[in-house]
């Protein structure tokens, strides 16, 4: 039987600095969405799709993902939901395509419900 982990201040700190950058992937396009999009071609009505897309992304994954954390061992489908957050990530800083920009935006918010499967 493993040992339980004590929370400690120094882990309870990265917990919370982990939920709040993961989170924070739902929010960052919305003060930068009029300069995304003369980057990326894209017109000005198309790119306020781009939060409503993380957004719906981000239910999507509340209502597929996190409940696989009943079914499969949390840190795995954690550090999994968590490396899929970085690729999208770093997907979107290359995109130069407004489709796949905003296919990618639904997948960042896709990954972003790794804060409801890190902290159980």
């Amino acid at each position: 039987r493993p040992h339980p982990v004590k929370l400690t201040r120094s882990l309870i700190a990265l917990f919370a600095f982990c939920c709040g950058a993961i989170v924070a992937n739902l929010y960052y396009a919305q003060p930068i969405t009029e300069l995304i999009a003369p980057d990326i071609h894209m017109s000005g009505g198309t790119a306020s799709l781009i939060v409503s897309l993380t957004q719906i992304g981000y239910a999507f994954g509340l209502f597929f993902l996190v409940p696989l954390g009943d079914l499969l061992e949390n840190r795995k489908l954690m550090i999994t939901t968590a490396l899929v957050s970085i690729v999208s990530l770093a997907a979107a800083a290359f995109a130069q395509q407004p489709g796949w920009f905003l296919a990618i935006s639904l997948l960042v918010g896709f990954s972003s419900v790794a804060v409801q499967i890190l902290i159980p």
